[in-house]
């Protein structure tokens, strides 16, 4: 999936990194070092997006929410 957050300098940022889990109240989980440029951004401005391709279908799938370390 891609995970779009916002740098300090206001621009966003996005990168691929591995969807781990989703639970069946739309948690979704991924990992990324809290000493990364996407950790550090996140820890300051917490709030994210995530797109996934569906290419069988043509569709992508973006959600937006609040990270919770």
């Amino acid at each position: 999936m891609v995970l779009a957050t916002v740098g300090d300098d206001g621009f966003p940022d996005a990168r691929v990194v591995n969807l781990n889990k989703v639970t069946d109240v739309g948690e979704f989980t991924f990992y990324s070092s809290s000493n990364s440029k996407k950790g550090a951004d996140l820890a300051a401005e917490p709030r994210a997006a995530l797109c996934f391709n569906w290419e069988e279908q043509m569709r992508q799938i973006r959600i937006q929410g609040v990270v919770e370390f």
